[in-house]
C-alpha cells in the first residue's frame, strides 16, 4: 500500500493501526457492511469481472476517498472512521481505476 497511497500508509503505522483492525471486516463482508449497498454491488461486479486484485483496489480507494476524515486522527478515531463509511457512494469505482 505504500507505493498506492503512501500518506496514508505513514498515518496507518505512526498511529499503529493494523490492517486486520479494519480490513478483516471489509473483506469478509465483501465490504456490505462498511458500504452503501450500491458501492458494494459496483465492488462485486468488479470482483467476478477481474479477481481479488479488486478487493485491494477497493479498500485503497476507500482509504484514499476517506483520507480528509483520517488525517489528524488517533488510533481511535481511524478505527472509528474506517467502521462507519456508508457515505462512500459510487465514488469508489472510480478510485479503484485510478488506484494501480
Amino acid at each position: 500500500m505504500e507505493a498506492n497511497a503512501p500518506k496514508i500508509c505513514n498515518l496507518l503505522e505512526r498511529e499503529r493501526v493494523l490492517p486486520q483492525s479494519y480490513l478483516f471486516k471489509w473483506l469478509l463482508t465483501l465490504f456490505t457492511n462498511v458500504i452503501n449497498l450500491d458501492a458494494a454491488s459496483r465492488i462485486w461486479d468488479l470482483f467476478f469481472l477481474d479477481g481479488d486484485i479488486i478487493l485491494y483496489k477497493a479498500a485503497v480507494a476507500i482509504l484514499k476517498i476517506k483520507w480528509e476524515d483520517l488525517d489528524g486522527k488517533d488510533l481511535e478515531g481511524i478505527l472509528k472512521v474506517l467502521s462507519n463509511l456508508s457515505d462512500v457512494i459510487f465514488n469508489v469505482i472510480l478510485y479503484i481505476n485510478l488506484c494501480l
